[in-house]
């Protein structure tokens, strides 16, 4: 931490004189030109965090802070909505659909829903432990909607007479709103 403080210093009192960007500013700059501009480099760093997010759902063991500053990376590098989103909430799509159709075919209705309920309640808390963007959690509870109630409905209204997701609708209007 030192020494970071002594080139914040020196670079304080250079940019005083000049008109020359930060050090911090051509830092990332020279990463997202040499680094992230690099298509198979890209492509690896938005796939490997998206792996680590896979891999906290699985329940592996995850540092979160790891996680967070990579996020907080892809927004320094001003890629979080035109790399990285976009990404995850197309491998988030495929996890949630394959999670609803297992959890569909092995569960009553009930069991089912109480299921969805607490997949839900973990996804936002994931979200706000990671610090998503607010757009990022709207669109992730539009997938959850979309593919654990309306995808499912006619599946599960052969269990139960009447409107079956009113009850899961209802706990997804209270997070979305």
């Amino acid at each position: 931490m030192t020494i970071r403080s002594i080139f914040f210093y020196l670079d304080r009192s250079h940019l005083l004189q000049t008109s020359s960007p930060s050090i911090h500013d051509t830092a990332v700059t020279q990463f997202r030109t040499h680094i992230f501009g690099d298509s198979l480099l890209r492509t690896k760093i938005i796939d490997g965090t998206c792996n680590l997010l896979l891999a906290d759902r699985r329940g592996s063991s995850l540092d979160h802070s790891l996680f967070r500053d990579a996020v907080k990376m892809f927004h320094e590098l001003a890629v979080y909505t035109t790399d990285f989103e976009p990404r995850m909430l197309h491998l988030s799509q495929d996890y949630i659909s394959k999670w609803a159709d297992r959890e569909c075919s092995e569960r009553v209705l009930a069991d089912y829903v109480e299921e969805c309920l607490g997949f839900i309640e973990t996804e936002m808390k994931r979200c706000e432990l990671f610090e998503f963007d607010a757009t990022t959690r709207r669109a992730l509870l539009t997938l959850l909607e979309h593919h654990l109630v309306e995808r499912k409905e006619a599946d599960l209204s052969k269990c139960f007479m009447g409107p079956i997701s009113l009850s899961l609708s209802t706990q997804v209007a209270f997070w979305c709103g």
